[in-house]
């Protein structure tokens, strides 16, 4: 008996096109001047910063190396098909970068916020990730 594929379910949309426009041309190296206003600098790496929107509700990973964000989407996509609960809703915004033209686009990724509520296990030393 061949069974029938169901087409996927549809992708939760996380946050606003307007909302990942405001933070696109943020570059934390300028922090704290350069921020946007209300919002607030979570963590920063060598391939992306993170910054947390006014209402604390979503963050926003933006990235200085092309492909990172566009890899966790389809990662965590990927886990979510699977049925792993652990893995957030995510939403990849393409804005148009002005400095680069008619060509390019700085990928932002959305995804929740999910605070520290104090039951994360706490590492004392930094772990390569």
């Amino acid at each position: 008996m061949l069974h029938s594929r169901r087409p996927p379910l549809p992708r939760p949309v996380v946050s606003s096109l307007a909302e990942a426009r405001a933070v696109a041309g943020w570059s934390p190296e300028y922090s704290p001047y350069g921020d946007p206003v209300g919002w607030t600098p979570v963590g920063e790496g060598a391939h992306r910063a993170v910054i947390l929107n006014p209402a604390r509700t979503i963050v926003y990973k933006v990235e200085n190396e092309a492909g990172r964000n566009r890899r966790e989407h389809r990662t965590l996509g990927g886990l979510r098909d699977q049925g792993h609960v652990h893995a957030p809703p995510t939403t990849l915004w393409a804005v148009p970068n002005p400095a680069h033209g008619t060509g390019g686009a700085i990928e932002v990724l959305a995804m929740p916020y999910l605070p520290n509520d104090g039951t994360a296990p706490h590492t004392p030393y930094p772990r390569p990730a």
